[in-house]
C-alpha cells in the first residue's frame, strides 16, 4: 500500500507493461483512494485521485521510511522538481 511521499507512475493507457506518461506524489491515502499531487496537470500542479487499483496507475515507488535523512532529501528534490515545472 502507498504512503505519503511515494511516487506514483501512470501509463494513460492503463497498459501496466509500457513506460510511464505520467508521474505523481501520493500526498495521502484513504481507503482504497491514493490522494496525489501532480505537476503538468492541465498546465498546473494539482490536487488528483484515484482508486488504488486503477488501471493508469503503472507502478509506485515505495520510500524507504526508516532513513529520516534520506525522506528529507527526497522531499526537498520532490518539492525542487515541482517548482521546476510550474
Amino acid at each position: 500500500m502507498p504512503s505519503s511521499g511515494d511516487i506514483v507512475f501512470f501509463n494513460w493507457s492503463g497498459d501496466r507493461s509500457g513506460g510511464a506518461d505520467h508521474v505523481g506524489i501520493v500526498e495521502y491515502v484513504e481507503g482504497e483512494v491514493v490522494h496525489t499531487i501532480e505537476g503538468n496537470s492541465s498546465d498546473a500542479v494539482m490536487r488528483q485521485e484515484y482508486r488504488i487499483d486503477s488501471s493508469v496507475i503503472s507502478n509506485l515507488r515505495i520510500n524507504n521510511t526508516n532513513k529520516k535523512q534520506d525522506n528529507a532529501l527526497e522531499k526537498y528534490r520532490i518539492a525542487t522538481f515541482l517548482v521546476a515545472v510550474t
